[in-house]
């Protein structure tokens, strides 16, 4: 299963995200449409999903704060109760997790 998501900053940049059996979690940084940046199983330093979200950090689709916060939140609410950032981190995580089930 394949997700989107835009850059908070660069209406250029987007991310391509999910999971795929042949190359576990991934994450594609694009360009005007353009790969820039991978994350996935094929590529060095691959580490599951513990490397997918701080690779999104990385590329400033969210900060690595935002992230903490979020799965403290996300204990106790759904994301659509959250706001900002924090609920676009949450978002992401919960489709990785669906993605993979």
């Amino acid at each position: 299963m394949r997700y989107e998501l835009q850059h908070p900053d660069e209406e250029r940049v987007q991310a391509a995200y999910g999971w795929d059996r042949a190359i576990g979690f991934f994450v594609q940084v694009e360009r005007d449409g353009e790969v820039v940046e991978e994350y996935d199983a094929l590529h060095p330093g691959y580490d599951d999903l513990k490397g997918a979200i701080p690779f999104l950090v990385e590329h400033e689709f969210f900060d690595e704060d935002d992230v903490f916060e979020a799965m403290d939140l996300m204990k106790i609410m759904i994301s659509d109760e959250m706001e900002g950032s924090m609920r676009v981190c949450a978002e992401v995580i919960e489709n990785f997790k669906s993605a993979a089930d």
